[in-house]
This record gives structure tokens, sequence and C-alpha cells, in this order.
């Protein structure tokens, strides 16, 4: 297990890389994936400008070692949640491209690429992003065709000129992440198999140019998400999905000619519980409970547990929140804007 280091300002590829300073550390982050190995750390710090997309596709981290691990850290090395800043300045198509499994990822942003910031190019296994952010990219902010079993934490994707989130795969969850301001859709959802197991849990999906969600499929779950003034509709479902479930989750404000707050058709989805609200095309009223379109016609959500006037009482059994003196209730997750 060694501890590798990466400062653009002061480093060069030609150091050893195993400590801080100009004779010590490396330059680039490609120099990094080319030589670190499984349960191996990669602290970085500041802002490196690519000139070509940077390759992950020399070493793996293994089930028994460990993750090779790339960690932001601020300017006197501690993790506080800085994030190093991979500026790809229009030098190339990706950030980065991915053809390895167990790669950790914690406070490292990548922008301005022409393509995808994050492109799984090759089936990779047991990622993980932290804190990690896509943004201003002429893609996706994450492609993660063929990632699977995944795991994204606080999370977030905004104003790239694709999806925020593009063709998650087979097993991956999303905590608390974010996906706004993308030119198309918050996730699309192209991948997904029928034994996908997708997981989105208090994420949040707004102010996209298309759907919030769109074109789900597979089997995934949104528990707890808020879906809210998307330009389309809130979660838009594919004919080929097989049973997708919305449990918990607060959809709104997709008022625009043709916008539904869930739309479906000829699939199952469970949905119970959820909070719907000026959603346009089937609402005839602030009052009444039809917001979801299946097959042509509306549906009364109080057959599920769905309410448009806001939660039930705290107390009732078709109520997800907990008692107000719950531990869980009173703390907080930050879930960041930028």
């Amino acid at each position: 297990m060694t501890d590798y280091y990466v400062e653009p300002a002061v480093g060069n590829d030609g150091n050893a890389g195993t400590s801080w300073g100009a004779g010590n550390s490396w330059a680039t982050i490609q120099k990094a994936f080319d030589t670190a190995v499984a349960a191996d750390t990669v602290y970085c710090k500041g802002t490196e400008t690519l000139a070509a997309t940077v390759d992950v596709d020399t070493n793996s981290g293994a089930a028994g070692t460990g993750w090779i691990k790339f960690i932001g850290v601020n300017g006197s090395g501690t993790n506080d949640g800085t994030r190093y800043i991979v500026d790809v300045n229009s030098a190339a198509a990706d950030g980065f491209l991915i053809n390895e499994d167990y790669i950790w990822w914690e406070n490292i942003e990548v922008k301005n690429s022409t393509g995808d910031g994050w492109d799984c190019d090759d089936y990779a296994l047991q990622h993980v992003y932290i804190n990690c952010c896509a943004n201003n990219n002429g893609g996706n902010g994450w492609d993660c065709w063929k990632l699977r079993h995944a795991t994204f934490i606080r999370c977030v994707a905004y104003s790239n000129t694709g999806s925020g989130i593009d063709d998650p795969y087979q097993a991956c969850v999303f905590l608390w992440c974010r996906s706004r301001d993308n030119s198309d859709s918050g996730l699309y959802a192209y991948a997904y198999s029928t034994s996908s197991n997708v997981c989105f849990i208090g994420c949040i999906f707004d102010h996209n140019s298309d759907d919030g969600a769109d074109n789900v499929r597979g089997d995934p779950t949104f528990f707890n998400c808020v879906f809210d003034n998307n330009t389309d509709d809130g979660i838009y479902i594919n004919a080929g999905a097989d049973l997708v479930r919305i449990i918990g989750c607060r959809i709104t404000n997709h008022d625009g000619a043709d916008d539904n707050g869930v739309k479906y058709s000829n699939r199952t989805a469970m949905h119970g519980w959820n909070y719907f609200q000026n959603n346009t095309t089937n609402e005839a009223d602030t009052t009444n409970t039809q917001e979801i379109l299946y097959d042509g016609a509306t549906t009364d959500l109080a057959d599920q547990g769905d309410t448009e006037s806001g939660y039930t009482d705290e107390d009732d059994p078709e109520d997800y929140n907990l008692a107000s003196d719950a531990t869980l209730r009173r703390t907080a997750i930050t879930i960041p804007l930028s």
C-alpha cells in the first residue's frame, strides 16, 4: 500500500510521486493511473488542465486487496471536501475513459470536455464516487454504460450538453446526488436491463431541459427523490420497463404544454406515498389526485397512498416520514449544488 501525490502547479511526472513538493510529486493524474495499483491511494490538489483524455486502462483494484483511491485534498493536503479540478479545456472528447475495476473517486471534478466527463468505455466493476462533479461537458456528465455495481454519494452533474447521468447499469446505487440544469435529461436510462436493480435514494433531478428521468426501464427504485421543474415529464417510463418503484418522492412543477408528473404505458409501476403538484397535462385543478398518466388516462393516486396536498399525518401508517422525535429525521445531509 503506497501513497502518491499529484499537484500540477509544482509536480513533475519524472518524480517518484511519493510526497508533496516540487522534487517529489507528480504533475498529472494520468501518471497516477498508470502507476498506482490495488490498495494504493493517490492524493491530488489544485487544478490540472488536460491536453488529452485520461485513460483509466492500466491497473485495477481488486476485491481481496482494495480499491485504487484518488482523493482530492485542499492546499494543505487535508481531505476537507475540496475537489481536485480536471479541466479538459475542450482538448479532448472525454475527461476520463474508464476500462478498469475497483476505482475510488473522491472530491474529483471534471469539466469542459467536448464529450462526456466520465465515460465508461468497457465493463467496469465496483467504482465509488464521493463528492464528485461533472459540469459544462459537451456530452453527458457521467456515461455509465457498462459500469456495474457502482456507488455514487453526494455527486452532482450540472450544465452538461447531454444528460447529467446517462445509462446507469447493473446494481448502481445513487445516494443524495443531484442532476440539474442539463441540456438533456437529468437521468437518461436506456441501458437498464431487467436485472439492473439500479437505486436512487434522496436524489434531486431539477431544471433539466428534457425529463427529470427519461426512458426509464428495467427495475429501478426511486426513494425519497425530488423531480422538480424539468421541461418535460418528471419521470418517463419506457414501455420496455419491468417494474419501476417510485416511493416517497416529490414530483412537482412540470407545467408545460404536455408535461406529466409520471408518464408510462403497458408496464407495471409501483408508486406510493409520493407528493404531486402542478404537473399540467393530467392535473385538472389544484385539488384533484390525478397526476400519473397511464395509457392515455390518469390514475387515482389515493389507490396507492399518493397525495396531491402534502404528506399525511406523521403517525399515519401510509406516511414514510418518521415521527418528529426520530433521530434520523433530524440528520441533515447536504446535497451539493455545484
